[in-house]
């Protein structure tokens, strides 16, 4: 079983935090949504 990493509201906080730090350090084309995508069965 995988952790949710946004159940505490605390974490959730801090995650935002971190990704802003580094968005605004190495700049904003650096950190991106993640998407997974499953191929179509045939």
């Amino acid at each position: 079983m995988q952790m949710n990493l946004f159940n505490d509201q605390h974490n959730k906080l801090n995650l935002y935090k971190a990704v802003d730090d580094i968005k605004n350090r190495f700049g904003d084309q650096l950190v991106s949504k993640a998407v997974v995508g499953r191929k179509k069965p045939k």
